[in-house]
């Protein structure tokens, strides 16, 4: 697992320039970082993928995943089917890289409060999702090109969903993103 501290307080895609030390002036130890779990990713993936197919195995086992609108080689219904013959070895050699991983970020927490990270940039999905770890996603404008949302992902230590969510409203108070909506043209909607 790889933590790269930004230099930069952007939220990385292009067009955005919200300054996190402007509106997070009154909070500590919070961070701005880049998450990736580099070759982890592969092993950690497992686990999600075995953990969501238990989740649905009823609606595979009946058949009734056929009737999911998407069924391309990566829809979920696919992904369900290729699970069910997932070696059983695999699946607790990924569960000792999990364990290795919420260690590793039970110590990160132990000296911050308050992850920030492109919502997009790296791992941070899959790795909260393993962790447990609470995130808050909020609004961060757009990109310039599009208008296209972006947004930051706000991570807490296990049980710190008070500190962080103060994090996120104190965010939101300071910035007007959540108010703004993007052109209908960037949506792809028509009128």
């Amino acid at each position: 697992m790889e933590f790269v501290t930004s230099a930069s307080v952007s939220t990385g895609p292009e067009g955005t320039t919200t300054s996190m030390n402007t509106h997070m002036s009154r909070f500590t130890r919070i961070v701005l970082w880049f998450i990736s779990l580099n070759a982890l990713a592969g092993a950690l993936s497992l686990i999600l993928t075995a953990e969501a197919a238990a989740a649905f195995d009823d609606l595979t086992r009946s058949g009734r995943d056929q009737e999911m609108v998407k069924q391309d080689e990566n829809a979920w219904p696919n992904t369900f089917r290729l699970a069910q013959m997932l070696p059983a070895v695999e699946y607790v050699r990924a569960n000792r890289i999990r364990t290795l991983l919420q260690r590793q970020w039970n110590e990160v927490f132990a000296d911050l409060d308050v992850l920030v990270v492109p919502t997009y940039g790296g791992d941070v999905l899959l790795a909260t999702n393993l962790t447990g770890h609470p995130c808050v996603v909020v609004p961060d404008g757009f990109l310039s090109r599009d208008g296209t949302p972006v947004s930051l992902s706000f991570l807490g230590r296990l049980d710190g969903e008070p500190e962080l969510l103060l994090v996120a409203d104190a965010w939101q108070r300071a910035t007007d993103f959540h108010r703004k909506r993007p052109p209908l043209a960037a949506t792809g909607a028509s009128r």
